[in-house]
């Protein structure tokens, strides 16, 4: 008679997004079925902490990693018993941090009732504007709006 097992089942996580300052990735896999065991390889220079062999560590990003702008991670099942091994990829892409511009004037006259918020923002990134006065921004997702003194 012959028996089936399932193979190990892999998640690398989601395909991830972060700033070219960060020091590291928080890499969070998991291997169930047969294996609970794995290991994580990529296409970076960086290292593991605790160790590329626990599906959950923490990736030290290097200078060379940010400058390529894209890392790819996989992390492969290990102690397969009679199944191969199998593999799960993500991939890491690093942005340069966005410089962010308020042109409008930080000093108004105070019988004034509307405020123009002029700005400008790195090509790539979204913005909103916020306050913590009692008026409110006309639209807070444009770079140019008024805030309305209340």
């Amino acid at each position: 008679m012959i028996y089936f097992t399932d193979p190990p089942f892999v998640v690398a996580g989601a395909d991830l997004v972060l700033c070219s300052s960060a020091t590291e990735v928080n890499l969070t896999g998991s291997v169930t079925g047969p294996s609970t065991t794995g290991n994580w390889t990529s296409t970076g220079s960086g290292g593991y902490l605790p160790g590329s062999e626990n599906p959950v560590a923490d990736y030290l990003v290097t200078a060379s990693d940010t400058a390529s702008g894209t890392i790819m991670f996989t992390l492969t099942s290990t102690i397969n018993g009679s199944c191969l091994a199998v593999q799960d990829s993500l991939q890491v892409t690093f942005l340069d941090e966005p410089s962010v511009t308020i042109l409008s004037n930080d000093t108004i006259c105070s019988n004034l009732s509307i405020v123009d918020l002029d700005g400008m923002l790195s090509a790539g990134f979204t913005s909103t504007w916020s306050t913590t006065g009692f008026g409110s921004i006309v639209s807070p997702g444009s770079l140019n709006t008024q805030y309305i003194i209340t």
